[in-house]
């Protein structure tokens, strides 16, 4: 195998076209490794992804090569309900790929900890992302049963898909060298559980980076809310109309924007709503215009009653907005900078709350560049390094291969 450029290249996967954490993990990490000099082999599920990628990713140096996997790969009816049929796909076409191209590299960093084995075909050492707390199969089940709301079957099922989603990741963590996750209390978590892991906060390049906030906070009070569907259970949007209707009218006119698809769904919360509270819902936006939004805004209410990791709210903290969250994971280590205001309990009246005490918070100038240091490309990227180095000297016991 070729090995021409030595320990500074990377191979990074497996991006899939979607614009969920998952994929926009692979993608975000390949910017930052880019950021801070590593060779970068991106690889992505079709050769329609593979434009898309390079595309969007044209400003950086990130080699991108596709699985050659059909479009529509993925989306029969059993690989919906039994995700370990598309992680066995993926593994085997990842597999034959990275034999066909036959080079080696230090370091394979994924975002699938299912596919860690058909990586070693070309790294000497393997990462995977871990993303789910706690790692336990009941841990899974109960979370994920508790956070689908009461739609029998749809419970059902996704419950029965979180089984398979545990398995992958036992798998892949097994497999791996070491896992990197999103927040200390996971890496503890695995670490108790013999597993080797290393917190690192998944990367964030915005495009508008150096574009700065719109305005100061001001009458009337602006807020927005942000989810791929407004009305998922999880997300709990409808209990911040809720505590919205609890912000006294003493506090003057607010605005609110509420980005995403099915806000029609919400309508009856949206009714209930005080003269002096507005709203809107502009649908799904590009990532530009989400993010220009943000900059408009006092805060971005978070609701969410569960995420394996916030990038809404970390897009937010890099365009200068503060969060206000519930008290749920990921939000008390991601808010522990002063970066928003986490509700002291899960009540609505908590919530409203929390919002009260943003308000009352004085501006702060600074938000978007701390939020840099801790959660930006560049700081992620050096610290993906670190990790990957102390792999390479280092010889890495308790998994196996």
């Amino acid at each position: 195998m070729s090995t021409s450029s030595g320990d500074a290249r990377v191979l990074i996967g497996v991006h899939g076209g979607g614009f969920n954490g998952i994929d926009t993990y692979a993608e975000q990490v390949a910017v930052a490794a880019a950021s801070v000099g590593r060779f970068v082999t991106l690889v992505a599920t079709t050769e329609e992804v593979a434009r898309d990628l390079e595309c969007r990713l044209r400003d950086f140096d990130i080699h991108i090569i596709h699985l050659g996997l059909a479009s529509d790969a993925g989306t029969s009816a059993a690989d919906r309900l039994w995700p370990g049929r598309i992680r066995r796909r993926l593994a085997g076409a990842l597999a034959a790929t990275l034999q066909s191209h036959n080079v080696r590299y230090p370091i394979a960093h994924l975002n699938h900890p299912g596919l860690a084995l058909a990586a070693r075909l070309a790294a000497s050492r393997v990462c995977v992302a871990a993303w789910f707390y706690p790692h336990s199969l009941t841990g899974r089940v109960a979370e994920t049963w508790r956070h689908t709301g009461r739609a029998g079957t749809r419970r059902a099922v996704l419950t029965f898909k979180s089984v398979s989603h545990y398995l992958n990741d036992q798998a892949g963590y097994h497999s791996a060298d070491c896992v990197i996750t999103p927040t200390a209390l996971l890496a503890t978590h695995l670490n108790h559980r013999g597993i080797p892991a290393i917190a690192c906060p998944p990367p964030v390049h915005l495009a508008n980076e150096s574009e700065g906030r719109n305005r100061n906070r001001g009458l009337p009070y602006r807020f927005i809310l942000c989810s791929g569907d407004l009305s998922h259970p999880r997300k709990n949007v409808a209990a911040a109309l809720r505590a919205l209707r609890m912000i006294p009218a003493s506090v003057g006119t607010v605005s609110v924007e509420a980005i995403g698809r099915n806000g029609h769904l919400l309508g009856k919360d949206v009714e209930r709503l005080p003269a002096h509270i507005s709203m809107t819902f502009p649908g799904p936006l590009p990532a530009h215009e989400v993010h220009r939004r943000m900059r408009e805004a006092d805060a971005l209410l978070f609701p969410s009653l569960f995420e394996e990791w916030g990038y809404v709210a970390v897009e937010a903290l890099l365009n200068g907005t503060p969060v206000v969250t519930l008290p749920v994971y990921p939000f008390a280590e991601m808010l522990q900078e002063g970066f928003g205001v986490r509700a002291a309990s899960m009540t609505d009246e908590g919530y409203a709350e929390a919002i009260l005490s943003l308000l009352a918070l004085p501006p702060d100038p600074t938000l978007a560049d701390r939020a840099r240091k801790v959660f930006g490309a560049e700081a992620i990227g050096a610290r993906l390094i670190s990790i990957w180095s102390d792999l390479g000297r280092e010889p890495v016991a308790g998994l196996s291969a």
